[in-house]
């Protein structure tokens, strides 16, 4: 078995790890589930991208367009296109979610409620961290730079 196949396996284990990290910030633990959701989707995109022999510079925009579609359908399904892609009206409710979270975060101390609004947030940043390191680790294999 080659040892490139442990890299992007390893690097999501990394992120959900530094994710674990939020555990005294955030009461609850729905938002760590989520983000070893994203993580996974992440990870399955990328491998499934580079197994296309799709171009390295297209996997990260790839990933993202995936997760993106994920976070509308899990946060804004009922407003969005089919249920999944993001049209002015999800794209409304994504942002009103948003404005959301951001008054959690500003609102209370540590640890947080788990809102929607802030499992948005979590969700974005998660898999914006997660499409990074898997850009770095495995499609670039500069691991130490992940």
């Amino acid at each position: 078995m080659r040892r490139d196949v442990w890299v992007g396996p390893l690097a999501a284990l990394a992120t959900l790890l530094t994710c674990w990290s939020l555990t005294p910030v955030i009461d609850g633990h729905r938002w760590l589930l989520g983000s070893a959701l994203v993580i996974a989707l992440v990870l399955g995109a990328g491998a499934g991208l580079r197994a296309l022999r799709l171009a390295p510079a297209l996997v990260l925009p790839g990933q993202l367009a995936i997760g993106a579609v994920a976070l509308t359908a899990a946060f804004a399904g009922e407003s969005a296109v089919g249920g999944l892609l993001p049209g002015p009206a999800a794209v409304n409710r994504l942002g009103q979610l948003v404005v959301d979270g951001a008054d959690t975060i500003n609102r209370y101390a540590a640890p947080v409620p788990e809102t929607r609004g802030l499992l948005l947030i979590v969700g974005g940043g998660v898999l914006f961290i997660a499409a990074l390191v898997d850009l770095l680790a495995v499609t670039l294999r500069s691991a130490a730079g992940a």
